[in-house]
């Protein structure tokens, strides 16, 4: 996905670096060779555009290839063989593959839009019916207002005396049970009523807890990443990533601030 990323950003030669140094059993044969081809076409080595191309030409005969129908398409598209990209949905679609589903709203098939076939492609791909363009109707809430505001304030209330987001461990399915409520529900209650999702909600609650500890002159001994630990996160990429998300600073930032 970044090598793909890197492509259509135009950066083709970082997408090709990034392939030369990943062990090649991280690797899926035909994302490679896909987005390689890609590249190749961005920096107009058609030596080496040729080669893939061929290989890609190859794979396609087989139907359960979807990788290589995909990128064959989006190449066909980049080269503006716009025809050959047509016969290829054709056919692929013949064989009720579902990739066109996926490939033909592909960013990097945008130029296929400007073609006089997309419109009648994308309406055989997608089959939009008019009545399905009305605005649908909302969803109806999974509680209603009083329940709502209820299991809320029960929800927050566990969260401050019981801690459970010290736990590591601890998933949505799990906070529902404490609290007694199905998962879809409090799923639906912190979207709906506290505006956030089960990651960033419980995260919070360990972030504060953290912060707690930190500029605890006891534990001066610990360090950040182990207080960090003992308030319920279990990645130190997530740690930091969402600290420095909410405060705007490192961990080690942060308490230096606060000891001055």
């Amino acid at each position: 996905m970044l090598a793909y990323c890197l492509v259509k950003t135009g950066e083709p030669n970082k997408a090709l670096d990034l392939f030369d140094n990943l062990p090649e059993d991280l690797l899926i044969e035909d994302d490679k060779l896909g987005v390689s081809c890609l590249a190749y076409i961005l920096l107009g080595n058609q030596n080496q555009v040729n080669k893939h191309l061929s290989v890609l030409e190859s794979k396609v005969s087989n139907p359960e290839a979807i990788q290589s129908h995909s990128y064959l398409f989006l190449v066909y598209v980049n080269l503006k063989r716009f025809d050959d990209a047509v016969k290829l949905y054709e056919n692929t679609i013949a064989g009720r593959s579902p990739i066109f589903m996926i490939s033909l709203s592909d960013p990097l098939a945008s130029d296929m839009r400007n073609d006089r076939r997309y419109q009648l492609i994308h309406n055989k791909t997608y089959r939009v019916k008019a009545n399905d363009l009305d605005e649908e109707p909302k969803s109806q809430p999974l509680l209603d207002e009083p329940t709502s505001l209820s299991y809320t304030n029960k929800l927050v209330s566990y969260m401050e005396q019981e801690t459970p987001y010290l736990n590591p461990d601890l998933s949505l399915r799990h906070l529902a049970e404490l609290i007694e409520l199905h998962p879809n529900q409090l799923s639906w209650l912190l979207n709906t009523q506290l505006d956030m999702n089960y990651n960033y909600f419980v995260n919070k609650y360990r972030l504060s807890h953290f912060k707690e500890l930190a500029t605890d002159k006891s534990n001066s001994h610990i360090s950040l990443m182990g207080l960090a630990f003992e308030s319920g996160f279990n990645s130190k990429t997530v740690f930091n990533t969402f600290f420095k998300k909410e405060t705007g600073m490192t961990p080690s930032a942060y308490l230096k601030s606060k000891t001055k």
